[in-house]
């Protein structure tokens, strides 16, 4: 499932979805995925996508932030935005100025 998800980080991927590629229910994916990695699917997508994104910006700095945000799944910047602060507490702007 985290090999199917990373292959797919730029696409939205269902949990019903997932739960076939593995002959689970979903609830049943849902606690395995958490007892094996520590996080809920969606959750370890989201941690992904943004360490993706970091990877981005850090290899190509002039690739603007939507493009970023395209490249790893999100509609647009502003969701972008808000996920990155989430979990790195720094928006893309201030985590760039921080890595020069």
């Amino acid at each position: 499932v985290t090999e199917h998800l990373m292959e797919h980080l730029d696409r939205e991927v269902a949990l019903r979805d997932l739960a076939e590629l593995v002959d689970l229910s979903p609830e049943h994916l849902c606690r395995a995925f958490k007892k094996s990695t520590g996080l809920p699917p969606y959750a370890w997508l989201m941690q992904r996508r943004i360490e993706r994104a970091q990877t981005i910006m850090r290899t190509e700095p002039r690739l603007g932030l939507t493009q970023v945000a395209l490249a790893v799944g999100y509609s647009g910047q502003s969701a972008f935005a808000t996920a990155f602060k989430r979990i790195t507490g720094l928006s893309p702007s201030q985590w760039r100025r921080v890595q020069d």
